[in-house]
């Protein structure tokens, strides 16, 4: 992002998008009668913001509920409880007839481009269904946008005529993030947009990305399991785990300096690509497996498997500490314990080995 639109969203007052306290829970149904017999919590209590211009990335593992998150900012999911607000107004308390503003406003890029498009339809109507549904064009000014909105992504116009199975996956990848572009969105929510690409092309369309944001200012929620591919793309990285944000603040005060075991932990993990950098990084290995979201453990989420884990982490869940520099952790060591009031989890040195208990869990 151009340092004139970084300093553009930081001096921005009212967020382009914010979830206030939004959980959501999904039934678990079993027996012949199809009854409720347990509650899946995917999103538990999350307020977070996106701002103009700005690119949050949102790291985690598989289920951590990164991929829900994102359609509650859309309403393609309603919320249990808490509130999602699109440019100061609460989108959770309108009629869904009156959603097509933030359809327009707000669009999203699914992870397999092969499964977001219809296959019996053209691209070119794919990709015109928004020019002609919000923007109400036709004829010339329908055709000479879609030829505007293939060349922005990098494409021929050729490959409007084509079906989806014609395309390659990062091709068609471009042309999903044409049809986001087609209603001049001021923000995208880009779920898993490259795991399912190739390395090569990966970089392709984070590059493409990179380029789009700084020429039209569109603001990004980027989703992914990647976090040197988070750092990348994104001003902010939120970290996530089961449900919760446990972690929040500047890209590069995160990656370097991570403040809650659980991101140190994720960050641990990424390979540097420098040799000599890498051998002298110590990989941290969690014990034990994520817990059944149905039935997630008390206190902080995370205690189960924290190797510095104390016995007030299973009984009270850890208010928000934020630091100096604007990051915000939910973790009992700044507060209580060792105290590290800010300071990254590495100055507590190498965690404590599992117990024969916790290695048999």
């Amino acid at each position: 992002m151009s340092a004139a639109l970084n300093d553009k969203f930081r001096t921005s007052g009212a967020p382009l998008l914010e979830l206030r306290d939004v959980s959501m829970t999904f039934p678990v149904r079993g027996g012949l009668l199809r009854r409720v017999r347990a509650h899946v919590h995917a999103v538990s209590d999350v307020s977070v913001t996106v701002r103009p211009g700005e690119s949050l990335g949102l790291v985690g593992e598989s289920g951590s509920g990164k991929s829900t998150l994102g359609r509650l900012a859309l309403r393609l999911l309603d919320p249990t409880s808490g509130s999602v607000h699109f440019e100061g107004q609460d989108v959770t308390a309108s009629a869904r007839s009156r959603l097509r503003g933030l359809r327009s406003g707000a669009q999203m890029v699914f992870q397999d481009p092969f499964s977001a498009f219809n296959p019996l339809q053209t691209l070119e109507a794919s990709v015109a269904e928004p020019l002609e549904v919000h923007l109400g064009l036709r004829g010339m000014d329908r055709t000479a946008r879609l030829h505007e909105l293939v060349s922005l992504v990098g494409l021929p116009s050729s490959h409007l005529e084509r079906y989806p199975r014609e395309l390659s996956g990062g091709q068609l990848q471009r042309m999903a993030i044409a049809r986001a572009l087609a209603a001049a969105p001021r923000l995208i929510i880009l779920d898993e947009p490259v795991s399912s690409l190739d390395v090569s092309t990966q970089a392709q369309v984070i590059n493409l990305l990179g380029s789009l944001q700084e020429r039209l200012g569109v603001a990004y929620l980027f989703i992914a399991h990647n976090p040197a591919l988070v750092r990348h793309v994104s001003d902010r990285i939120a970290v996530m785990y089961l449900g919760e944000i446990v972690e929040i603040g500047e890209a590069g005060d995160v990656y370097e300096n991570p403040r809650h075991p659980y991101t140190h932990a994720l960050l641990s993990a990424v390979t540097v690509p420098d040799p000599q950098i890498q051998r002298t990084r110590r990989r941290v290995v969690l014990r034990g497996d994520v817990p059944n979201p149905a039935a997630p453990p008390s206190g902080c989420r995370f205690h189960t498997r924290c190797p510095y884990a104390m016995d007030q982490c299973s009984v009270e869940p850890p208010p928000a500490f934020q630091t100096r520099d604007g990051t915000s952790i939910r973790c009992h060591l700044h507060t209580s314990g060792p105290r590290l009031d800010g300071s990254p989890v590495a100055v507590l040195g190498k965690p404590p080995a599992p117990t024969v208990r916790e290695r048999d869990r």
